[in-house]
């Protein structure tokens, strides 16, 4: 029996959505749930912004009345501008190891971001690079970290089957914490606070920090321009954070 794609039209749905990882990895020894509320909140438009602004879909895939499959297509109107591109994304992908199924939420997905202009796909991909983003590939004997997907080996062999490959590579550190501080790096902050062009800034509440905020975020956009699917934060927002630190940290003196 072929899948049949559902499109996420109530909050009833929503919530299928949200909760189909908890019983497809219930005997998953290393997977870890993600934190339900914030899921609710990033897929609701009135507290997360990004809906708004980019076209997205939520789709559930249905086999032998029994729900199957999620994903999500997202295409990010602002990114493909600067990039000078037309790629959807797939993202939130979840399914048991079942080609029909994949296939037919790959497949609408497909044909959704088609039908406006796209002749790209990629993914999994959200928002932006601050979503946990990609497959994993290696390292399952590993406990996921956080910001990072944990997928069963067989999504990435049925998303190949689909006719992708690998378009970048998006690797995570595990390092060991010294209990002290090494003597190289004691060093090395002895040196740079030799330097008259350089202060070390300390803040005992959150007022003082207004003034950093709107350049602190100009030099977050500047250094990761190049990063793989890295949004710049616009002006707006960061005068926006900028106030409401300063409200916060009005309110709480």
């Amino acid at each position: 029996m072929a899948a049949e794609i559902k499109i996420v039209a109530s909050k009833k749905d929503l919530m299928a959505f949200i909760y189909l990882p908890a019983e497809l990895h219930k005997d998953h020894k290393n997977w870890v749930p993600p934190i339900y509320s914030d899921q609710w909140t990033f897929l609701n438009p009135k507290k997360n912004k990004n809906p708004l602004t980019c076209d997205n879909i939520l789709l559930l895939a249905y086999k032998e009345n029994r729900l199957a499959g999620r994903i999500m297509g997202i295409i990010h109107h602002h990114y493909n501008e600067s990039r000078v591109e037309k790629t959807g994304r797939f993202f939130y992908l979840e399914c048991y190891n079942d080609p029909e199924v994949s296939h037919a939420l790959i497949e609408y997905v497909e044909n959704w971001a088609k039908a406006k202009g796209m002749n790209k796909m990629t993914g999994p991909f959200g928002f932006s690079d601050k979503d946990p983003q990609g497959f994993m590939v290696e390292g399952f004997e590993y406990a996921p970290v956080i910001a990072t997907t944990y997928n069963f080996p067989y999504m990435v062999d049925l998303v190949e089957k689909e006719g992708y490959a690998k378009e970048v590579d998006c690797i995570s550190y595990k390092l060991p914490i010294p209990e002290e501080v090494p003597e190289l790096y004691n060093r090395i902050l002895v040196r740079l606070l030799k330097n008259n062009d350089l202060c070390l800034l300390e803040f005992k509440s959150r007022l003082p920090m207004k003034k950093y905020i709107v350049p602190l975020f100009r030099l977050i956009n500047e250094t990761y321009k190049d990063l793989y699917g890295f949004i710049p934060l616009d002006e707006k927002k960061c005068i926006s954070l900028q106030t409401a630190i300063f409200l916060y940290s009005t309110l709480s003196l």
